[in-house]
């Protein structure tokens, strides 16, 4: 969990979490990246913006998230 934190930490926003994703084995990284995609997509049809939509889905996926993929991969 400390290791997804440093990343998105480092490199805030949605590139963060991007980055972070490619540290997975290619499932996970394929599931993270639609679960990423479809809030992103939903957001943005939601707020009217794509910037505050990354802002958002960051937000969303930041710590709660990340922290249970490293998690739950890491155990």
């Amino acid at each position: 969990m400390k290791l997804a934190k440093l990343v998105v930490d480092v490199l805030p926003g949605e590139v963060g979490l991007r980055l972070l994703v490619n540290i997975f084995p290619e499932k996970i990284q394929v599931v993270f990246d639609g679960l990423l995609n479809s809030y992103k997509s939903q957001l943005c049809i939601a707020l009217k913006d794509e910037k505050k939509a990354s802002k958002a889905v960051t937000f969303i996926f930041k710590v709660k998230k990340a922290s249970r993929v490293v998690f739950l991969f890491l155990s």
